[in-house]
């Protein structure tokens, strides 16, 4: 990991980071806890949330992304947990199957 954490001061800061169990959202869940921000991992498993919230000192949560109630909860909740949410971290991937090649994708279907 960079040396970033030493210029970077999160401390005391409260993020969110949704997907943060596997891929970037891990190594992203990471970054924040080593430059000292207090860590809620979400993701669509438990178990990979809790192994990564396990690793840096943080807390695990379930969440879809596509709910909008799930979405609003876990905001709520991380906030009722720590007080406040200063970083969200929106990285959870959804890809809900267009049908097709990205370029006859149209700008609606992006809403």
């Amino acid at each position: 990991m960079s040396k970033a954490a030493d210029w970077i001061n999160l401390s005391g800061k409260v993020a969110h980071v949704t997907g943060g169990a596997r891929g970037i959202g891990r190594g992203i869940s990471r970054a924040l806890a080593l430059a000292g921000a207090k860590v809620m991992v979400s993701d669509l498993r438990l178990e990979d949330a809790q192994a990564i919230a396990s690793e840096i000192g943080g807390d695990a949560m379930v969440l879809d992304v596509t709910d909008r109630a799930q979405v609003d909860a876990a905001m709520a909740e991380t906030r009722r947990r720590h007080g406040s949410l200063d970083i969200l971290v929106n990285n959870a991937g959804v890809y809900i199957g267009y049908g097709g090649p990205v370029r006859s994708i149209t700008d609606e279907m992006w809403k």
